[in-house]
């Protein structure tokens, strides 16, 4: 599925939507994380629960800006700002069901605008948070640091993915 015009995060989700099941797994294409799937997936489809967001735990969120927590579920975005606490780490589990009622077609980013709506209108998303190897690499200099990154955490990306929980 290709888009015509840059339709941001959400748009660009809402536009496949019809491509797939009844769960979506949202990865970041700009971020490498040895997040626990299972565990997203385990938190995401609990009883009464329409997904899940994987966190990175950091002591200075300034570049990222850092998930609004309360009782386990995500409860919006901070904004930049210095401190710790917990990043997206780029892994999303959506209920596709609760995404039925937004119109496709329009641009629109996944963390200003559908999670937030999401969250008002009470769908109940978990947060699993994890100090796992992370990096960002949507930027130039981070981008340079990704072969260091997967070399030194080559062991962790070779494990045996497919044992299961």
């Amino acid at each position: 599925h290709s888009e015509t015009r840059p339709l941001g995060t959400g748009g660009a989700l809402l536009d496949c939507r019809e491509l797939c099941g009844d769960w979506v797994l949202v990865v970041n294409g700009d971020t490498l994380f040895l997040c626990d799937v299972a565990s997203l997936v385990a938190r995401g489809v609990e009883r009464g629960r329409d997904g899940a967001i994987a966190g990175v735990v950091m002591s200075d969120t300034s570049r990222y800006g850092s998930l609004d927590l309360l009782d386990g579920l995500l409860r919006g975005f901070h904004e930049k700002r210095a401190g710790s606490g917990a990043v997206n780490g780029g892994l999303i589990l959506l209920r596709k069901a609760i995404l039925a009622p937004f119109p496709g077609g329009q641009a629109m980013s996944l963390e200003t605008d559908l999670l937030p709506e999401l969250i008002s209108q009470g769908r109940q998303i978990a947060v699993t948070t994890s100090a796992a190897p992370f990096l960002d690499i949507g930027t130039p200099d981070t981008v340079a640091q990704a072969d260091t990154f997967v070399a030194r955490h080559r062991a962790e990306f070779a494990g045996d993915w497919t044992a299961g929980p």
